[in-house]
């Protein structure tokens, strides 16, 4: 009866605390999902804009690469770290429920393994950005007046959409960039930081829970518990390197809109 009694309480326990696990990884899950599909659409357009802001030897050095990096990094934390981290978890269940077909040292190698890559991830961020500080270079009005008329004439729609806001971006005052760059401060807030900043909170719930319930409760319920808040807090991990990827994406797009307003005011 003591037996089925723990075991009781082991499932209520799982229905309870499963449900913001998930949905915590659902939500990481969609806003890459949405960065990639932005990506699609952005990529073409933020580097035709930063060649003909910037000039032609940085854009071909340094942005293509940049913007690259931030989209692999995207399909590998939606392909492959959101995944490895549920397969812990799920790894740590089975551990919990049946004792003797252990999967621990998996789900420990499966964790270790996504926080090996976010941090070599954020080691290439680093680099790619003091390579950007270094090598960035401008070229002058008659390398980017036959970029834009070559931009127009192969990529009629889209070509003309970016010239023409380019030359809308010029008339824009000091006033305006000051206001976009708030109201994109608040979306990076909106979209990143605040689903990073509740999977920590809830990864120190979980901790804090296993710590009150230790005295009272099975191991498997406690050392259960004490399995998901080491998950989530990777997967706080993981939100901060989609963040990182969305808030340099942003900076590029304000640093684009800089350059054309001062390029118009000279």
């Amino acid at each position: 009866m003591k037996e089925w009694t723990r075991f009781f309480f082991l499932i209520v326990v799982i229905m309870v605390t499963i449900r913001p696990v998930f949905d915590a990884f659902d939500e990481m899950r969609n806003i890459t999902n949405q960065l990639m599909h932005i990506y699609v659409v952005l990529s073409p357009l933020l580097t035709s804009s930063l060649l003909l802001g910037s000039g032609l030897f940085s854009v071909l050095a340094i942005s293509p690469v940049f913007l690259m990096f931030l989209q692999t990094i995207l399909v590998v934390v939606s392909k492959f770290l959101i995944p490895m981290l549920i397969a812990a978890f799920v790894f740590d269940f089975i551990t919990r429920m049946l004792p003797d077909l252990s999967f621990a040292k998996m789900s420990d190698f499966l964790r270790m393994s996504v926080l090996s890559i976010v941090s070599a991830s954020v080691v290439v961020y680093t680099m790619l950005l003091a390579a950007n500080g270094v090598i960035a270079g401008s070229f002058s009005n008659d390398i980017s007046e036959p970029i834009k008329r070559l931009i127009q004439q192969n990529i009629p729609i889209i070509g003309s959409l970016v010239t023409e806001s380019l030359n809308t971006f010029k008339t824009y005052s000091s006033t305006a960039i000051v206001t976009t760059s708030t109201g994109l401060l608040i979306s990076v807030w909106g979209v990143t930081i605040i689903p990073t900043v509740k999977i920590l909170v809830l990864g120190f719930s979980y901790r804090f829970m296993a710590a009150v319930l230790e005295p009272f409760t099975d191991s498997k319920v406690n050392g259960l518990i004490e399995d998901i808040s080491k998950t989530l807090f990777i997967l706080c991990a993981v939100s901060f390197l989609i963040a990182f990827a969305y808030f340099f994406t942003i900076m590029m797009v304000v640093l684009m809109i800089q350059m054309q307003i001062g390029r118009g005011g000279a």
